[in-house]
């Protein structure tokens, strides 16, 4: 399983910030890794926005993807095949593994699991179908019916490029309620 079928995150540049215009050249596929705020960080894309070069990271112990400044991570270039060894034992490389193993399958080749001890709710929504718009009751029903549970409620989302040109206003009332602490959205690769 490739690492571009694992992640479509470009859109994620496009929504990181509610208010901000976005000038994204160069975005080109490249792994390396480094640290950040003490947090070991693998690489997986950089690209040029507004001027600036950034890294598109994923946190190999929390999953959690960041963009961030060239300025503020000294990056170690490296192959996948070398980072796949070097963070063999991290959750994240554990994640593909198993996801990979899985790949045999039509469907369901994802990670389709959390971890036992995991508490809350997990919850994907696809927004690929660029025609339809947003259900933005799905998103406040879920805050009233979780949010005092688990605050930000998590949510995994999935979009197309076309998605996010047609629904500005959508995606940012999304972030919105991100900037909010209503909801931690995850944007994934489907």
């Amino acid at each position: 399983m490739s690492l571009k079928h694992l992640f479509q995150i470009l859109l994620y540049l496009f929504v990181s910030s509610a208010n901000a215009q976005f000038d994204v050249r160069q975005y080109t596929r490249y792994t390396g890794y480094g640290q950040f705020n003490r947090e070991d960080l693998i690489v997986l894309r950089r690209f040029q926005q507004n001027g600036q070069l950034q890294y598109l990271t994923v946190n190999c112990t929390t999953l959690e993807t960041r963009i961030v400044p060239a300025t503020a991570l000294q990056v170690q270039t490296a192959s996948w095949e070398t980072l796949k060894k070097q963070f063999k034992d991290t959750p994240y490389l554990k994640a593909l593994q198993y996801a990979s193993s899985q790949s045999f399958s039509l469907q369901d080749a994802g990670i389709i699991h959390g971890y036992p001890k995991e508490k809350g709710i997990t919850l994907t929504i696809d927004l690929c179908p660029s025609h339809k718009p947003l259900d933005r009751n799905i998103f406040t029903d879920l805050i009233a019916a979780f949010g005092t549970i688990e605050k930000p409620v998590p949510v995994a989302l999935s979009l197309s490029g076309h998605f996010l040109e047609n629904h500005r206003d959508d995606i940012g009332w999304l972030q919105q309620l991100e900037k909010n602490n209503a909801i931690r959205i995850t944007w994934v690769n489907h």
